[in-house]
C-alpha cells in the first residue's frame, strides 16, 4: 500500500526556501549556490496574471507575444518572487553580487546559468515530505 507521504509535497521548506546547488561544473569546489524559494500555487497565480497582462497588449491573445517577452515575464518572476542570494560564482576572481547575477540571467550568453538556476529550483519544487524526512536523517 503506498504512503500518503510520499504524494504531499513539503510546503513549508519550499516557501522558506534554502540553499541550491547549481550544477554548473564538473568540479564540485567550483559548485554556485542559489538562496531560493520554490514554485507555488501563489507563484504560478501570478505567472499567469502577468502572461494575462501580456496578453491584453497583443490583442488579448498570449500566443501573439513574442516568446523572448514570455520568457522575460518568467525570469522576472523567478528573481522577484524566488530568488533571494547566491555563492560561489565570481568573475575572474571577484565575487559575483546578488545584483550582478540577476542582471546575467537576462543575458543570452548566460543561457546556461539561466537553466541551471531553473532546473534547481523546478527540482526543489517538487520536495516530498517524505523525502525531506529521508534527507534529515542523513
Amino acid at each position: 500500500m503506498a504512503n500518503l507521504k510520499a504524494l504531499c509535497r513539503d510546503t513549508g521548506r519550499i516557501e522558506k526556501g534554502e540553499w541550491l546547488r547549481l550544477y554548473v561544473d564538473l568540479d564540485p569546489d567550483k559548485d554556485v549556490f542559489v538562496l531560493a524559494r520554490g514554485i507555488t500555487k501563489p507563484f504560478r497565480d501570478e505567472v499567469q496574471r502577468r502572461v494575462r497582462q501580456l496578453a491584453m497588449q497583443h490583442g488579448g491573445d498570449a500566443s501573439n507575444a513574442p516568446p523572448e517577452v514570455i520568457q522575460r515575464v518568467d525570469k522576472e518572476m523567478y528573481i522577484e518572487r524566488l530568488l533571494m542570494d547566491v555563492k560561489g560564482l565570481d568573475d575572474d576572481g571577484t565575487p559575483v553580487s546578488f545584483e550582478r547575477f540577476c542582471e546575467l540571467l537576462h543575458q543570452d550568453e548566460f543561457i546556461e546559468l539561466w537553466l541551471a538556476t531553473q532546473k534547481a529550483i523546478q527540482i526543489f519544487s517538487g520536495i516530498k515530505v517524505e523525502d525531506a524526512n529521508a534527507a534529515a536523517k542523513n
